[in-house]
């Protein structure tokens, strides 16, 4: 129930007031992802999630904090290929992946 009712604010402040869902949000609950939600100007904190992989083309300016999901599994070499697209534009992580 709580996670329906945060998915209709979600929704009604995309509508009414053209504000994105935060992309952790998409991704945690298999949301659609977009081009625009690819791009985080700040950090992502994925911690205590059960994300097990990363979008292709996403670009997090900041640190992605990864403690405490199965994603520390992965070197930062291979959570770096999981996000690089199969087009031209490559995915990156602008500062530290934070595994612990």
């Amino acid at each position: 129930m709580i996670k329906e009712t945060i998915k209709s604010i979600f929704k009604f402040l995309e509508k009414e007031e053209n504000r994105s869902t935060p992309i952790i949000w998409k991704i945690v609950n298999n949301e659609p992802i977009n081009q625009d939600d690819l791009i985080v100007n700040g950090d992502i904190n994925m911690e205590y999630s059960n994300v097990e992989s990363l979008p292709e083309g996403l670009k997090v300016d900041g640190f992605l904090f990864i403690r405490y999901t199965p994603l520390v599994n992965f070197s930062d070499e291979e959570l770096i290929k999981m996000i690089k697209p199969t087009d031209d534009v490559d995915g990156y992580i602008g500062r530290k992946i934070i595994r612990d």
